[in-house]
């Protein structure tokens, strides 16, 4: 007889602090993080279009909501300029993917942008 294993702890990540609303081509979009479970099915990060409401799981980590938070705001993006394909995550993913390590990796070009000049 195995003895069943004891659930897997949860994490508490370290969280991040992102702005509560975010201008997306002049449109204003909350973010929330929540526990992302819906009809049984777990998800990192959703827009609600309707609501323009980004949500993140609370579980994920510091890098990982880092990524989502693009990944979400490039389908709001799609969304706001009437890009509606449903498979558009084969395009958003590896875009999100790209920008956030070009972000991550040169401080300097974000702080370019982040000049008022």
């Amino acid at each position: 007889m195995t003895t069943p294993k004891p659930p897997r702890p949860k994490r508490t990540p370290e969280k991040v602090m992102f702005p509560n609303a975010i201008d997306i081509l002049g449109m204003t979009y909350t973010i929330h993080t929540s526990t992302c479970i819906e009809k049984g099915e777990w998800w990192e990060g959703k827009v609600d279009y309707l609501k323009q409401e980004i949500l993140l799981d609370n579980e994920l980590s510091t890098e990982k909501a880092k990524s989502t938070l693009i990944h979400e705001i490039i389908h709001a993006i799609l969304e706001e300029v009437g890009i509606k394909d449903e498979n558009r995550d084969s395009l958003v993913q590896p875009l999100a993917q790209g920008l956030y390590m070009v972000l991550r990796n040169n401080p300097e070009l974000v702080k370019c942008y982040l000049e008022r000049k």
